[in-house]
């Protein structure tokens, strides 16, 4: 991966969060924040590409379908299918008004979430063995919600895949936050170093999950 054309976040890309209102707002992802969401896409789609041996397609948010409220985040999405990822697992690395993610997970909009999420609950305790005690859990990728992982156990992680399963909007979703007074703090290879760990440590649960999500 090229360390010297890796995007480091900076200031102005929270403050775009505080322009108020939805075109002013819009106009400030495209130019300040996406061509950052682009370049760190194709890297770690290519990474992802090599890591998985087949084909991982960068999506970066375009939110075409805002006509009043203005987006309260950003992010670029990578998938095995190169035309979208909202029905796949997938991958994701997006930023807030108060931190940036890394996070792997599945939303309602898959058609096969009951299968990919049983799946995962079939393998409940070594996914929570493997994630460490910083990392957080999701059940809305709309909310910045989050559940630590020190608090969710083997059996909360059942309840929440049963959850999952049984509600029509509902997701599940794994990963990473960085404060933005952390993420400030950081140079570039030490940014591209901290979300490099998370992608490789979510790779096991993602290809738990591929042969029902990408067939």
């Amino acid at each position: 991966m090229n360390l010297e054309d890796f995007p480091v976040f900076q200031a102005d890309d929270f403050s775009v969060f505080d322009v108020p209102d939805l075109d002013g707002r819009m106009q400030a992802i495209k130019s300040v924040i996406r061509p950052k969401l682009e370049k760190i896409g194709a890297q770690f789609a290519q990474q992802l590409s090599y890591d998985l041996h087949r084909p991982v397609y960068a999506h970066v948010a375009k939110h075409a379908r805002r006509t009043v409220n203005p987006p309260k985040d950003t992010w670029v999405a990578f998938s095995e299918n190169p035309r979208g990822y909202k029905q796949h697992p997938h991958f994701q690395l997006g930023i807030w008004p108060t931190h940036v993610f890394v996070m792997f997970g599945v939303l309602y909009e898959s058609p096969n979430k009951s299968a990919i999420v049983q799946r995962l609950e079939n393998h409940a305790e070594t996914i929570i063995k493997h994630i460490p005690g910083d990392y957080f859990w999701m059940e809305d990728h709309t909310k910045p919600i989050y559940l630590s992982a020190r608090d969710v156990h083997v059996e909360k992680f059942k309840d929440m895949a049963e959850k999952c399963k049984n509600r029509r909007q509902g997701d599940l979703l794994i990963g990473k936050k960085w404060s933005a007074e952390q993420i400030l703090e950081m140079q570039a290879h030490q940014a591209l170093a901290s979300f490099q760990e998370v992608f490789q440590r979510l790779l096991s649960i993602y290809q738990l999950t591929t042969d029902i999500g990408n067939g």
